[in-house]
């Protein structure tokens, strides 16, 4: 036999839907990207595949150098706070002003000690940057990572 109960059933649907909380408005990004127009992929496609990209001279890591990118490229990247981090190229490519205000390429970078965090670099911002030899040598002579002596020197470990 069913105990009778003095609480009162409540249909959630009768309920008055509660005030939601004050909604933050969100900042919009200063540089507002756009999906890149078939041309624009037809032209990054081909130099994906011109002959020229293997002729890229880094001499700067501050120098803009409009290098394309392709999903899965590995990449350093320099975030806000001027430092230098490794990341990864997610494949989707925005098309967008750069800082000298010309229309450029930006790439979604995952980068970060776990690849969690996600941002757009532009080529053309000298903020992207191949993960080449050549880099990485720029990268070791500025003091933005270990040279390679150091990364295997186990010296403290052995005696």
């Amino acid at each position: 036999m069913p105990v009778a109960s003095t609480s009162k059933r409540v249909d959630r649907r009768a309920v008055a839907k509660r005030p939601r909380r004050a909604q933050i408005p969100r900042a919009r990004p200063s540089k507002m990207l756009r999906v890149t127009t078939e041309p624009e992929t037809h032209a990054l496609k081909e130099a994906l595949h011109a002959p020229s990209i293997l002729e890229y001279n880094f001499e700067n890591l501050e120098k803009p150098c409009e290098y394309p990118f392709k999903a899965r490229d590995l990449v350093w990247v320099r975030t806000k706070g001027d430092k230098w981090m490794s990341g990864k190229v997610s494949g989707r490519v925005r098309v967008g002003p750069t800082r000298n205000q010309e229309q450029g390429f930006w790439y979604h970078v995952n980068f970060g000690p776990k690849f969690n965090v996600r941002k757009y670099f532009a080529p053309m911002n000298g903020e992207i940057k191949p993960d080449t030899h050549e880099v990485r040598q720029l990268l070791r002579d500025e003091g933005w990572i270990a040279s390679d002596s150091e990364m295997s020197d186990d010296s403290e470990y052995t005696e």
